[in-house]
């Protein structure tokens, strides 16, 4: 069976859920919340299907929501899929840590104080969002207003005015997450060929070790290379990953494993480049040292600026989302 809305909630919100469940169904609107599992059902699988054949998810958000294992995974499977996810705000409380990361850009509805007594207008409101909805019940001026009753008959897919809940679509109007691992892109060649151009110039040109050997200068020219990337990457990554809005937590990881993953190559390059006497055997030890510990250090520095900017940028993004009932 397919759904207008897939409700997530917290157990202490219930009675105010259900109020709100019941006049959506009264309406014509279908949804679906846990009340609907059966008790011999697995209620982890039941959910991810429900939430997949929902056309919008819901999240009445409290307090108790910033610790909700269960809400993580709905909202991956609903920003996965490009359906709306309309957050309503229904204690004085904020997102937190990775909940203020996912939901900050939303467009939250904001339902508090007293949140029983705005069940009506937030039942319109939630009604406007449907294809069910009467094309009377949303004016010009955007402000939606209780719909007609529901045409069962009509396919169930979010209306157009609530794509203003659906996150970043590609041109094809599906969502295709950005690659994090090397997050390379063409536009980076625009400074990556010339510093490698030069890198190569000086090693084959005048400026060159004077009578290296061609491997010599391979080597040579390999791991210059590689450090030039390497320190591109550590500069560029954490940039690209705040431009995505990635949390911390998911930024830092992938800039582990994409830094990690270049300097490895120039420790390779560098034992390689020993090989060839291009690099003093007895100095690996101390360069490849340093440069992890360079590494470790540009990371929390990076990382502790990221963590300060993109906690301000999320916060101030949420309250400029909200809109009260």
């Amino acid at each position: 069976m397919k759904f207008d809305f897939f409700v997530s909630y917290q157990r202490s919100d219930r009675e105010l859920v259900a109020q709100v469940v019941r006049r959506l169904e009264g309406s014509g609107v279908t949804v679906w919340y846990d009340a609907n599992i059966d008790g011999d059902a697995d209620w982890r699988e039941t959910a991810r299907e429900a939430l997949t054949e929902s056309a919008t998810l819901v999240v009445f958000f409290s307090g108790a929501s910033n610790g909700s294992h269960q809400l993580k995974k709905e909202l991956a499977v609903a920003d996965g899929l490009g359906k709306p996810i309309v957050p309503v705000l229904i204690e004085d409380t904020q997102p937190r840590g990775a909940r203020l990361y996912d939901l900050a850009d939303r467009n939250w509805i904001e339902a508090w104080p007293d949140p029983a007594s705005k069940v009506d207008d937030l039942v319109d409101h939630l009604i406007a969002l449907t294809s069910k909805a009467a094309a009377a019940a949303i004016p010009e001026n955007g402000a939606p207003v209780a719909a007609s009753a529901a045409n069962d008959e009509l396919p169930i897919q979010p209306s157009a005015t609530a794509a203003v809940y659906i996150g970043k679509m590609t041109a094809g109007g599906r969502r295709v997450p950005a690659r994090d691992v090397l997050p390379f892109k063409w536009i980076d060649l625009l400074v990556l060929v010339p510093v490698l151009g030069l890198t190569v110039f000086r090693a084959l040109g005048p400026d060159g070790a004077a009578g290296a050997t061609a491997g010599h200068r391979l080597a040579t020219i390999g791991l210059a290379c590689l450090i030039m990337v390497a320190l591109y990457g550590a500069v560029a990554f954490p940039i690209r990953y705040y431009l995505r809005r990635r949390g911390v937590g998911a930024a830092l990881g992938k800039y582990l494993i994409s830094t990690g993953i270049l300097v490895g190559l120039v420790v390779i390059a560098t034992a390689a480049a020993a090989a060839a006497g291009a690099v003093a055997p007895e100095n690996v030890a101390g360069a490849v040292s340093g440069l992890i510990l360079i590494w470790v250090f540009f990371t929390v520095i990076a990382f502790s600026i990221y963590a300060m900017l993109g906690g301000w940028r999320a916060l101030r993004a949420f309250r400029s989302n909200i809109r009260k009932i």
